[in-house]
């Protein structure tokens, strides 16, 4: 049986403190946490907010893919404190590959190294517990904790679409959740490989209109996974 993330946590946890030099192994400098600690503390804050093991370890140094929307992130990140108190937020939008997910998690690292509580889930995950949970409590519970985030990312937002009355019950239950983020000032993130258009067509202009016209930023590159292309300047 494969190891689940926790099993892996484990794993890194040993393989930091048995790498470290700094600590000799302890986890400790002068009575304080090492920075393999201090790393491994990280490692299980992206855990718990749900960004992937794949981008725990990557940075955007070296990026080579669109560098108007890097330019968007690199102020959003230098300014994230009043970015939060306005409760502003984006869609970004491109092919697959291009790294939408991966500049939104650059944010959200950031914001957890500020402290700030950050969920990240992808649509048909969040389609999937509207659908499959029976429990009004925990459903309610998990609405809330989605709701009230601090940072919220929802990706690959138009995989889960059905045209039907499911999908309208859907559509209603997200755009609720929207409105009451953008109510509330928290910064919500999307992205999605529809065009505006076809965004448009198929959430509405409502949700285009929480979002207002400027923050629907398109990303524009290759796809390095097809490419063998890495922006990020890593083998994946």
């Amino acid at each position: 049986m494969k190891d689940n993330i926790f099993d892996k946590l484990k794993k890194i946890k040993t393989d930091l403190q048995n790498k470290c030099t700094i600590c000799n192994h302890t986890g400790k400098v002068d009575g304080k946490d090492c920075a393999c600690v201090i790393k491994f503390d990280f490692y299980v804050e992206m855990c718990v907010s749900g960004i992937p093991r794949e981008f725990w370890d990557l940075t955007v140094d070296n990026w080579q893919g669109d560098r108007v929307v890097f330019s968007l992130i690199s102020s959003y990140i230098k300014n994230i404190d009043s970015a939060y108190d306005k409760g502003y937020g984006f869609i970004l939008s491109g092919g697959s590959g291009v790294g939408k997910d991966l500049l939104i998690i650059y944010i959200l690292k950031e914001a957890i190294r500020k402290k700030y509580s950050v969920k990240v889930i992808s649509m048909s995950e969040l389609v999937d517990f509207i659908i499959r949970m029976r429990d009004k409590q925990s459903y309610e519970e998990y609405d809330m904790k989605i709701k009230t985030t601090d940072f919220l990312l929802i990706s690959s937002l138009g995989l889960e679409y059905r045209p039907n009355s499911l999908g309208v019950m859907i559509l209603s239950k997200f755009i609720t959740l929207i409105k009451f983020r953008k109510s509330n000032l928290l910064p919500t993130f999307i992205t999605t490989s529809l065009t505006k258009k076809d965004f448009n067509s198929i959430y509405s202009s409502i949700l285009s209109d929480l979002f207002l016209e400027r923050n629907f930023v398109t990303v524009s590159g290759d796809n390095y996974r097809e490419n063998n292309n890495d922006p990020f300047g890593f083998n994946l």
